[in-house]
């Protein structure tokens, strides 16, 4: 056999090779974007499925529930009984979203803070002065929720004064989003 027969039939080999690796590869990426479309079209995996205030939404191992979220107008005084406040600098109002993160892993999970969206997709983050303004057992920061058990948070987030209707984007660090539409109670 020929030097030449034999570079050309490893190069055949290693060609096919490469197909069959392209090809895996192209099924499973189909696989895992049908997985995530999938997770999107369920009840509470985007936007347009969000599922009400009191049902729960998955994400990976962590069960979001958002259990209340109230107008709390333009000013937030402190509940230690010091009587500070802040007040909405922005001309907005502050919103308290309450929710309850179960962990149903095996393992400890980290959560991060819901995001709020409102129709027109804007995106409003946690206030990051909530100390002493929501009750201590619910002014959570970053949480480790340990596996089989559960952390309850209330986070305030600054919102436009005509507040229109909000979702709350509930993350921890699984494929799935949750959301959920906010039904927020009047100050």
């Amino acid at each position: 056999m020929s030097t030449k027969k034999i570079v050309l039939g490893c190069l055949g080999v290693i060609a096919l090779g490469l197909l069959g690796f392209a090809g895996c590869t192209a099924l499973g990426i189909a696989g895992f974007g049908k997985a995530v479309e999938d997770a999107k079209n369920a009840p509470g995996g985007s936007k347009a499925t969000a599922v009400g205030m009191g049902t729960a939404v998955k994400n990976g191992d962590l069960v979001f529930t958002v259990t209340a979220a109230k107008d709390a107008g333009p000013k937030l005084t402190e509940t230690g009984g010091r009587g500070t406040a802040i007040s909405a600098a922005t001309g907005g109002t502050y919103v308290l979203v309450t929710y309850t993160v179960k962990n149903d892993g095996k393992t400890s999970g980290a959560i991060s803070k819901p995001t709020l969206i409102d129709e027109q997709d804007r995106r409003y983050s946690h206030t990051v002065a909530f100390g002493d303004y929501v009750p201590k057992a619910e002014a959570c920061t970053l949480e480790t929720v340990p596996a089989g058990l559960s952390q309850t948070c209330t986070d305030i987030y600054e919102v436009p004064a005509e507040h229109p209707v909000l979702y709350a984007q509930c993350n921890g660090f699984g494929m799935n989003e949750g959301w959920v539409k906010l039904d927020i109670a009047a100050p």
